[in-house]
């Protein structure tokens, strides 16, 4: 849900990977629809990984639910970049915060300037 939202909020549109679907529907729909970012449940991780050496699109596999299982590498031939949805968590929190101080310098540098 909260990919979902992300999606829809840069007017982005998604396009769902069912957990039923196989590798062949996987990479099939991976390619026509030419994805960049794939968001996905720890549970069907092994199907994106048999497909994604020949989904060369797809450069951001975002990963939730691993608990503390080890994020996998990505499978050989692919250029794709496996993070979990905690990391980028993590990195947008603190681009928000990079953001909230470049404002206040950049506010309180104007007011003083004044």
């Amino acid at each position: 849900m909260l990919v979902d939202s992300a999606i829809h909020a840069y007017s982005m549109v998604s396009v769902p990977l069912y957990d039923t679907l196989g590798p062949e529907a996987v990479e099939y729909i991976c390619n026509h629809a030419e994805l960049a970012a794939v968001g996905c449940s720890a549970a069907v991780l092994p199907t994106l990984l048999q497909c994604l050496g020949r989904c060369p699109s797809v450069k951001l596999l975002v990963v939730w639910g691993l608990g503390a299982a080890r994020l996998p590498e990505a499978p050989a031939g692919s250029e794709c970049r496996l993070v979990t949805l905690d990391q980028v968590e993590l990195i947008a929190g603190l681009f928000a915060m990079a953001i909230v101080w470049l404002c206040c310098w950049c506010c309180c540098s104007a007011w003083g300037a004044g």
